[in-house]
């Protein structure tokens, strides 16, 4: 009975070590495989595009304080030394001297800093009882040329013509050239006060005046009023 028993177990032994390799290789055949740990992607390579370096700033514009120049635009002026009014009497003589002298002028910039236009003229002087009265008118172009926010040049060129006579029966006529040259200083919008030089040379006369030409500097006062 004993030599049974031993004999069962040896075989049993021997069995389950025969059995063991078979088993585990099962196991192992079931066992998910071992995947290597994921490696970094490589970094991308620099471009080798070339970089547009960018252009210097726009510098300042000048701007006009009132937009002087602008076309449509309309200007009113008026010559400070043509607007005289000036009476002279001599105590206990009786005699008085009067003179007046109205030049108002109008330009229309028909394009950017470009104008054309105009004044009319009417002067009358007496002396005693004897009068005298000029009647003229002009047509001008000129240009803008802007210096700063504030201050202009406006280049006038100008063609007249004015006609004289006098209570003894005298009168004239002359064809005057005029050059004006303003410095313009623009207060406030619309308004501005000018200084300059100009010429004005007589290319045409009647027979009874003499030709003559003057140089100097006057004052303009000025608005603007815009059309557009």
């Amino acid at each position: 009975m004993q030599s049974n028993w031993l004999g069962f177990r040896r075989t049993a032994i021997i069995a389950g070590c025969l059995a063991f390799p078979a088993f585990a290789a099962a196991a192992a055949a079931q066992a998910p495989p071992v995947l290597p740990p994921p490696t970094a992607a490589p970094a991308p390579a620099p471009s080798t595009a070339s970089v547009v370096p960018a252009g210097p700033a726009p510098g300042p514009m000048i701007v006009p304080l009132a937009g002087f120049g602008a076309p449509g635009q309309l200007v009113l002026t008026v010559d400070l030394d043509s607007l005289q009014l000036t009476v002279l009497r001599a105590s206990g003589s009786g005699s008085s001297a009067t003179s007046v002298l109205i030049q108002p002028g109008l330009d229309y910039f028909i394009s950017p800093d470009v104008s054309v236009g105009g004044l009319l003229s009417y002067a009358h002087g007496a002396v005693a009882s004897i009068g005298d009265d000029t009647f003229g008118l002009q047509v001008r172009a000129g240009y803008n040329l802007q210096l700063s926010a504030a201050f202009s040049w406006w280049l006038r060129a100008g063609l007249g013509f004015f006609h004289g006579s006098d209570s003894m029966g005298h009168s004239g006529s002359t064809l005057p050239f005029q050059l004006f040259l303003p410095v313009l200083w623009h207060l406030v919008p619309h308004v501005f006060l000018g200084f300059g030089p100009t010429v004005t040379t007589d290319l045409v006369t009647s027979d009874s005046l003499a030709k003559q030409t003057y140089l100097g500097a006057q004052l303009v006062l000025g608005g603007t009023f815009g059309l557009r």
